[in-house]
């Protein structure tokens, strides 16, 4: 029985053999061989299927290149042994702690600083471009071999890799916190199909997700929501701050408010169908039987291939995809809602409302059905029909409306909001109960749950809500005040029919949401775009800025409670650092600060207290002992923990991948120890000048080798009121910021100040020399001078647009 149990993930191995050793108990040994050969018969199958498309294929002797799973990687660059240790552990993910989950991938990074290393010393006299080729490449494989997918990997395939990708690229696949990530989440799914294949989701044990998911996700959300009630968000210009957990209550996060938004819109949708006319149409669309572990009865489905949850959902979005392009050919325009929600054994099927023209109809449920039944249509010939597979029923308005169709599936996938005392079809139990297993499950396998087809942009839509100023919005555009006042109202058919309708191209949308680059990089050396308002193309004005704060999220201060439990607030800032004493002299030592090992929680050691004058001679000398024998903590290298890693490994007896994972920490120790003297001795290190940066200098006219010297080391060169540097490898420009001349105004220059103000001066201070009528007339000439020059932009267009139109005339096509 060990034998035959050993190779399966020990939370699986330890229940079949409880169950085993319960029936030798009981019913004798006889009995329990016969359980033991129905178990290899029926349950090790669906078992061994799963692990085969998670576990990392290795035989026992293959240690070498010569093994398939290495297949592709340099031994120039890798040590066998120790990524065969590396592999073995990863094997083991499904009974990983979240502990050993963290160390195996501190330990992958690790392994491939080393490997990258490695390959540096071979091409680094080699170009930029071919140089982060290498690099990414080596990384690429490795990540490959632990299924993850390298970022900009289709890039890569299709050879559009640029280096500044390629760098971000392999600056993620060395951080131990992007495998960290990677891993838990690969290990989350892993156990989790295991437990589908051995029966814990399904009618009668736990439907949707295993149980064991629902209390880790539940555990996880309160904890997550206990660490948010201890932080605040804070102001980064005025230092206000507001509570964190208040903010993500009132955001889509909270599950309340996420309905009512769903609510709020399919039933803006359901107006426009009717004010246009258009049809409704309730759909159910299922996957192929094999793609189910068990069938609506709960038993084991013999035709199970082994899918995930996620890759019924990958089959289901392919199936749309052809009916959507279907649909485009024969220009039946569509749009709606689909839900996606789980059957009891986890496997996903799509809910979903459409509405179209009512010529259209018939036609629809042609293309929709012979997509949806294309696939093992053998299995459709029974007394049901395509029923099983795809189902579409019209619209009853005498029945219910559009809305009160999918509000069930809506509402029974969040919170099981107004769903007391009804049950699930399938599981038979409370909807209450099961809107947490729909939820968890939805979590686990990344499946979006609720996806709109067609419409505007629901971001534009919460944009305009953040805009809360709606006379600031009559000012900026009538239609921009038209889309905020429908916003604000909650009037989703009027914002839909504003922004261009239905069935509205993004690329038509008057109103989009406007996008701004950080200034600095990320960890990774990423330049993240983000929301910052929102802005009209076809209109000249400027951007709206909807986002006026930047906060950082903080500890809540300390809450002091004076002699009667009430709280009192200071206006000072307690972290930690004594108050300011009230006389000229502190009376009072610092408090010694704790270790990290004794936590946040550790109660503050009560110091000695002391008056200056009246010390006796003990306390002097203490006092006087513990300011000599104060010595500051020493920072401890990153070497040094590695260092003392490879000796806590090398101490007892190690095997050789032990011993070769101790070799990789020194080597790393080395390393680390070998650039500390480059860091301390050298000044600022020049940027390489390579052929693309010789381009931009010569571009920019920069031939002196001083100037270009000087911005390798980082300066800025100032060319009238602009200045340029450099910034990961590029030339940037950016205008030097001016600032008023007039006395005791000092304020810094807007675009709007040089425009319209007088020479260094802003624009208040103009106003009180020439007077606001002045400033007035000088916007009203440049706002003339604006319309002439767009016109005779527009009338050159036109010109070029009637060459092209008499061309394609004369040829068949715009030249």
């Amino acid at each position: 029985m060990k034998v035959t149990l050993a190779p399966l993930p020990r939370f699986i191995r330890l229940r079949l053999a409880s169950r085993i050793d319960s029936i030798h108990t009981m019913k004798g040994r006889h009995i329990a061989r016969l359980a033991l050969r129905d178990i290899i018969r029926r349950d090790l199958p669906p078992i061994n299927m799963v692990n085969e498309q998670y576990a990392i294929a290795m035989t026992d002797e293959a240690k070498s290149q010569a093994d398939t799973a290495f297949k592709g990687l340099n031994p120039l660059y890798h040590t066998f042994n120790t990524l065969h240790g590396l592999v073995e552990r990863f094997n083991h993910l499904p009974d990983f702690t979240p502990e050993d989950v963290e160390l195996l991938a501190q330990d992958i990074a690790i392994y491939m600083r080393s490997v990258l290393s490695e390959v540096h010393e071979t091409v680094e006299t080699q170009s930029d471009r071919k140089y982060a080729g290498y690099l990414y490449t080596e990384a690429a494989v490795l990540a490959r071999l632990f299924f993850l997918t390298p970022p900009s990997w289709t890039k890569y395939c299709r050879g559009a890799l640029f280096i500044d990708e390629a760098t971000t690229g392999i600056s993620k696949m060395l951080d131990d916190r992007y495998w960290h990530r990677n891993l838990k989440k690969y290990a989350t799914r892993w156990r989790e199909h295991l437990h589908i294949a051995f029966g814990d989701v399904k009618r009668g044990a736990a439907p949707y997700c295993s149980k064991h998911h629902v209390d880790e996700w539940d555990a996880r959300r309160k904890r997550s929501r206990a660490i948010m009630a201890r932080l605040e968000l804070e102001d980064q210009d005025t230092k206000e701050r507001i509570s964190l957990i208040e903010q993500i209550d009132k955001s889509i996060s909270n599950p309340a408010l996420r309905r009512v938004e769903l609510m709020t819109r399919i039933g803006g949708f359901e107006k426009v169908a009717t004010e246009s006319g258009y049809a409704g149409q309730f759909f159910t669309l299922t996957a192929p039987s094999k793609y189910h572990a068990y069938t609506v009865f709960g038993h084991r489905n013999a035709k199970w291939n082994g899918a995930s949850p996620r890759a019924t959902q990958r089959y289901l979005n392919r199936v749309w995809q052809k009916i959507r392009a279907e649909l485009a050919r024969r220009e039946i325009p569509v749009f709606g809602l689909r839900v996606a929600e789980s059957h009891h054994d986890g496997t996903p099927h799509w809910h979903g409302l459409l509405f179209s023209l009512p010529e259209h109809s018939a036609e629809l449920l042609e293309v929709m059905e012979d997509y949806a039944t294309r696939e093992d249509a053998e299995e459709l010939q029974g007394k049901h029909g395509n029923q099983p597979r795809f189902d579409m029923k019209p619209i009853d308005q005498e029945i219910g409306s559009a809305t009160g169709y999918v509000v069930k599936y809506i509402s029974k996938n969040i919170d099981g909001y107004a769903l007391d005392g009804e049950t699930d079809d399938e599981s038979g139990r409370p909807l209450k109960e099961t809107s947490k297993h729909a939820t968890a499950w939805a979590s686990c396998w990344g499946i979006r749950q609720f996806q709109f087809l067609g419409g505007a942009p629901v971001s534009v839509w919460r944009e305009l809500r953040r805009f809360r100023n709606q006379e600031q919005a009559d000012k900026i555009n009538p239609l921009f005040a038209e889309l905020h006042r429908a916003a604000d109202a909650g009037d989703w058919q009027q914002y839909t029919q504003l922004q261009g309708g239905a069935l509205v191209a993004r690329r038509d949308l008057p109103l989009r949401i406007w996008y701004q680059q950080k200034d600095e990089p990320n960890d990774y050396g990423e330049y993240l775009d983000l929301i910052k308002g929102l802005v009209m193309p076809a209109v000249h004005i400027p951007p709206i800025e909807t986002r006026l704060h930047t906060y950082r999220i903080v500890r809540k201060k300390p809450e002091v409670l004076d002699d009667s439990g009430q709280a009192v607030d200071f206006d000072f800032d307690l972290r930690g650092a004594s108050a300011p004493s009230r006389t000229r002299v502190n009376n009072c030592t610092e408090v010694k600060k704790h270790t990290k090992s004794g936590g946040d929680n550790s109660p503050p050691v009560e110091p000695e207290q002391y008056e200056i004058g009246q010390m006796t001679r003990e306390q002097k000398k203490r006092l006087n002992e513990s300011l000599r024998n104060f010595k500051p903590e020493r920072q401890k290298s990153p070497a040094d923990v590695f260092e003392s890693l490879a000796s806590a490994i090398t101490a007892s007896d190690c095997d050789e991948v032990d011993q070769a994972r101790a070799e990789n920490y020194m080597k790393v120790a080395a390393a680390i120890r070998n650039e500390v003297p480059t860091r301390k001795n050298s000044t600022v290190k020049p940027v390489p000048l390579t052929e693309s940066l010789k381009y931009q200098l010569s571009a920019w006219g920069i031939k002196s080798e001083l100037d270009i010297h000087a911005l390798r080391c980082g300066a800025a060169l100032s060319f009238g009121d602009q200045m340029v540097y450099l910034k990961g490898g590029y030339l940037v420009e950016k205008t030097k910021a001016s600032y008023c001349r007039a006395r005791n105004c000092n304020a810094e220059l807007t675009p709007d100040d040089k425009a319209f103000g007088n020479e260094g001066l802003c624009l208040a201070c103009t106003a009180k020399l020439i007077g606001t009528a002045a400033i007035k007339q000088r916007r009203d000439d440049a706002e003339q001078r604006q319309k002439a020059e767009r016109k005779q932009e527009n009338d050159a267009l036109l010109g070029r647009l009637k060459v092209a139109l008499i061309n394609r005339g004369l040829h068949g096509k715009v030249s």
